[in-house]
């Protein structure tokens, strides 16, 4: 399987010791409902899960918001085994 062309599978390549995938791009979003009925309904993309925070976050990794929160990861398979997008949505911005 794959093999035979002279091709790695993706697999081949993604299992290999030492590979370095990347995990996911963060995109700042306007709507949390908006934005996933956009990434659910015309991406077909599911939500892996969807986290609550009340504070910024501590490594500034969230920008210069100091108030509550969210991310919601999305993707078409597993977020262990493939791509997907973190939307981060600031409450009252």
């Amino acid at each position: 399987q794959g093999r035979e062309s002279g091709k790695e599978t993706a697999t081949q390549i993604f299992t290999k010791n030492g590979y370095r995938r990347p995990l996911h791009w963060v995109l700042k979003i306007g709507s949390l409902s908006n934005s996933l009925q956009f990434y659910e309904q015309v991406l077909g993309m599911r939500v892996h899960r969807h986290e609550e925070f009340a504070t910024g976050c501590e490594a500034t990794c969230n920008g210069p918001y100091g108030g509550a929160w969210s991310k919601t990861m999305v993707g078409y398979k597993s977020e262990e085994t493939n791509f997907a997008l973190e939307l981060t949505y600031n409450y009252g911005i």
